[in-house]
């Protein structure tokens, strides 16, 4: 026999159980624990804790006699918030529960990580016209130009009042809403941008995927790289001149000494960068989510991104970094103040 048995006083017998969970709401509206048992063919109302008893008599007396007393509206207010909480709190346990098992998971590849690598290898192979040119794709991609349907924008020309123009994501606009989410997935710097790339992707990935789950990871791939394109995209746009549209290119842009890059862009830099930003960021703010950065890897990756900006490595969608950067801090930063899922 449990002291919790021992405790248990009988208070009252109902016919009906919703009679004997109606009294119990009440008890329970005013701090007494209750427990409901079957008896027979009826219902009894046992209470937990000896010292309560007498009170509980005194209250189910006065229910039975007027159940609809404001006093007992009140009481049943009071015991609907009381699981509310109760609730809250049970949700709370759960989800910190399930942190803790997922920050001591061992880290693994997913089905995320792999699909999306596997996606920015197949359309990178894609703008290989021949495995004559395979040696020349480790160093840019020899059928770019034959990937036009992939990038955020095709630059096509409109006429407005004041001459040509390029509409902003014209394309996008028209209903290629791909676009926005193709160009992170067609490494333009060819096959050795692909492998960079692809390797941080596959660091970063599985360390994100293990400890936040699948959703999270395709979310953030997503938006790191959807929206790091538009960046570069409108940044590149405000410079663009109608000769150069004229002729198909988006062309390159500086700013004072920092190398901007174009409009037209493509690989997983972006999201690369958001991701890092990400990790970075929650292995500083949040110490219990299991993610972490070595200092070695956060200075590889803050010295690359500087000399990026230079332009001496060749044509590097530097807005895009720097937005993965930012978007992927601000969420790693801010986003478990928000839902400790993040």
């Amino acid at each position: 026999m449990t002291s919790q048995e021992v405790a248990l006083r009988k208070l009252s017998r109902h016919p009906t159980a919703t009679e004997a969970e109606a009294l119990a709401e009440v008890l329970l509206g005013e701090a007494i624990d209750t427990t409901i048992q079957p008896e027979d063919d009826a219902f009894a109302v046992w209470i937990v804790d000896d010292p309560d008893l007498d009170d509980a008599r005194e209250i189910a007396r006065a229910w039975a006699e007027q159940p609809d007393a404001p006093r007992f509206a009140e009481a049943r207010e009071r015991a609907k918030a009381a699981r509310e909480r109760e609730a809250a709190d049970a949700r709370r346990r759960t989800r910190t529960a399930e942190r803790q098992d997922r920050a001591q998971r061992p880290i693994r590849v997913g089905p995320v990580t792999i699909l999306t690598l596997l996606i920015a290898t197949g359309l990178t192979l894609i703008g290989i016209p021949s495995l004559d040119q395979l040696g020349d794709a480790i160093v840019g991609l020899p059928g770019a130009d034959k990937m036009d349907w992939a990038f955020v924008d095709d630059l096509r020309l409109e006429r407005g009042p004041d001459g040509l123009y390029v509409p902003f994501l014209g394309a996008v606009r028209s209903g290629e809403i791909w676009r926005l989410f193709t160009p992170m997935f067609v490494h333009v710097g060819g096959l050795l941008h692909l492998g960079f790339n692809g390797y941080w992707v596959w660091i970063f990935g599985s360390q994100i995927e293990t400890r936040k789950g699948s959703l999270a990871l395709l979310l953030m791939i997503l938006v790191f790289g959807s929206l790091s394109t538009v960046a570069q995209y409108a940044v590149g746009w405000s410079m663009l001149d109608v000769a150069q549209a004229i002729r198909g290119i988006g062309g390159d842009f500086t700013w004072g000494p920092i190398y901007l890059g174009g409009p037209l862009g493509g690989g997983l830099s972006g999201a690369l960068y958001g991701m890092f930003g990400y990790v970075w960021a929650k292995s500083a703010t949040d110490k219990f989510s299991g993610i972490g950065i070595d200092s070695s890897t956060v200075g590889l990756l803050v010295i690359w991104f500087l000399v990026c900006l230079t332009g001496t490595v060749g044509p590097i969608a530097n807005i895009a970094h720097g937005a993965g950067l930012a978007l992927g801090m601000l969420w790693g930063a801010l986003g478990h103040r928000l839902n400790k899922r993040w």
